[in-house]
């Protein structure tokens, strides 16, 4: 496997498991916490970090289906955390989600998670 490759599938590994982690935690406090704010920066750190690898490492062409589909999560992470970031820092900590933010949050997830796992796929079939 390319080295560039498998950087990528770890960082995004490491992506997923900060986003997952992050989503957990805002569903079951529905508050906005510091320690959650920390985990979408690291798993959008993660997640660019990984996509840049792999579009350098990748022989396709990054206008695929699965490319379109992990650019508009990638996208779409990001607009979350500077959200919720922003949120934060004028709210405060241990102030409630709105209930739009928190519906948002998981339609992001999902998205972000079938592009994780459809890549996933690809790399199993080659």
């Amino acid at each position: 496997m390319e080295p560039r490759i498998l950087a990528g599938t770890v960082f995004i590994t490491l992506a997923m498991i900060a986003f997952s982690v992050a989503v957990y935690k805002e569903r079951k406090k529905r508050l906005l916490t510091n320690l959650i704010a920390r985990l979408l920066m690291a798993g959008t750190v993660f997640d660019v970090t990984a996509t840049t690898l792999m579009s350098l490492g990748a022989k396709s062409s990054p206008f695929t289906l699965h490319g379109i589909l992990g650019y508009t999560g990638m996208g779409a992470m990001v607009l979350i955390t500077i959200f919720y970031w922003k949120t934060l820092s004028v709210s405060g900590p241990n102030q409630p989600v709105s209930q739009r933010f928190h519906t948002a949050m998981g339609y992001v997830y999902l998205l972000w998670m079938v592009t994780f796992i459809t890549g996933a796929m690809i790399g199993i079939s080659r």
